[in-house]
């Protein structure tokens, strides 16, 4: 039994002309439903908050349909070195996207603030809705998803003892000064104002 007739506007919140084949393919999806208890899947799921159609599917491909044509947006990195895409809002301003996170949205729905997208095997350049799962941000911290890696620290006595920190925070709070301050002494930007110590990254002392 055919499904009912779809909108030639689009699906709801989208206010341009939807290609042909997107009609075609939410006419099926409408037509396919639960089999077995379990919604049969379009190989495509569109996204509709952008200024242009956007759909993605399980392989992790994901394209935009401009000047009547689908095609590929290049793919950049973020400061933590996931893939990400520039997609433009409906408002005309382009926004940087997550690849990983506009797939799980094709398929799974709105995001809930606080959530994150982790790839399990932990390859950012495998998008693939097998490989993608939710994560708090609790979590996403203690996975590595978006806290910075800690380099232990040493502080230096004239006497020749050496203290070891764990981490930039925990030097700081030992000798009652800002996490700053501690970064600029290791780096070696600046002289140290506590008398007879010297502050370094425990990974630079093995070197020398």
């Amino acid at each position: 039994m055919a499904g009912p007739a779809q909108s030639e506007s689009g699906p709801e919140g989208w206010h341009g002309t939807l290609p042909a084949d997107c009609r075609a393919a939410r006419s099926r999806q409408t037509a396919r439903q639960c089999v077995g208890g379990r919604a049969a899947l379009d190989p495509w799921r569109q996204i509709n908050r952008f200024a242009y159609p956007v759909r993605v599917n399980a392989d992790g491909v994901i394209e935009r349909y401009i000047n009547g044509a689908w095609s590929r947006p290049a793919v950049h990195r973020d400061r933590n070195g996931g893939a990400c895409v520039s997609l433009k809002g409906k408002r005309g301003k382009s926004v940087s996207v997550p690849c990983g996170r506009l797939v799980m949205e094709g398929f799974i729905g709105k995001i809930p603030p606080a959530t994150y997208v982790l790839h399990v095997n932990g390859n950012k350049e495998d998008q693939r809705l097998c490989n993608l799962r939710f994560a708090v941000s609790a979590e996403c911290g203690r996975t590595g998803g978006r806290r910075r890696p800690t380099r232990p620290v040493c502080v230096c006595s004239e006497d020749g003892t050496i203290e070891r920190f764990e981490s930039v925070r925990s030097a700081a709070r030992a000798y009652g000064v800002h996490e700053r301050s501690v970064s600029g002494w290791c780096a070696g930007k600046w002289r140290t104002s506590l008398k007879g110590k010297r502050f370094v990254y425990a990974d630079q002392m093995e070197t020398d």
